[in-house]
């Protein structure tokens, strides 16, 4: 007769990862949440910013801003506690996290900083240095935002600073007073 084994060490170690799972991963905000789903999830009600409009919340080794507009957030930053740093990796977790499995996060070329937008471009993230908020610190940044929340704070331009542009550049087509006559083809 076979010994049987217990089935208490399983349920055990399954409860224990269940508890155990969520504080390994990283600290999580999603564009599109409510106030009330970001205080569930961060525990607390945040600290409110009045001045730069976020509520900020300290978690997991990152402190956390989002905006809202209409309940919902639209912008999101990250910045890791006493000067951490992001990998790639973290990157890539962050941008996922924030975007539908349909949406593909492409990088493109940016001056200030590295730079993705989704592939239906209505997502875009940016990894950038600022100074923290006393002043007295340069942060690492990566920000996640709605493009029209971009756009109403004139944070959105893909084009080149104008110290890169040529000195010169043609002028856009005027449209012509008078129409081109079309040409007649004979055969």
């Amino acid at each position: 007769m076979k010994p049987q084994k217990r089935k208490y060490p399983r349920i055990l170690f399954a409860i224990c990862a269940f508890v155990a799972f969520p504080a390994a991963m990283p600290a999580r905000a999603d564009l599109g949440d409510t106030y009330a789903l970001s205080c569930q999830r961060y525990g607390a009600a945040g600290l409110v910013d009045k001045a730069d409009g976020t509520i900020t919340w300290d978690r997991q080794g990152y402190l956390i801003s989002e905006q809202f507009h209409h309940n919902q957030c639209v912008a999101v930053q990250y910045n890791p506690d006493r000067g951490g740093a992001f990998t790639d990796a973290m990157i890539l977790t962050f941008l996922s996290k924030n975007s539908l499995k349909s949406q593909r996060w492409m990088e493109y070329p940016d001056v200030t900083g590295r730079s993705w937008s989704t592939s239906d471009d209505k997502i875009y993230g940016k990894f950038y240095m600022d100074r923290s908020k006393n002043g007295k610190n340069i942060v690492n940044c990566l920000r996640i935002a709605y493009k029209n929340w971009l756009e109403r704070h004139g944070l959105l331009s893909k084009e080149a600073p104008a110290e890169e542009r040529a000195p010169v550049e043609e002028e856009d087509a005027q449209p012509q007073s008078t129409p081109i006559p079309k040409a007649t083809v004979v055969y």
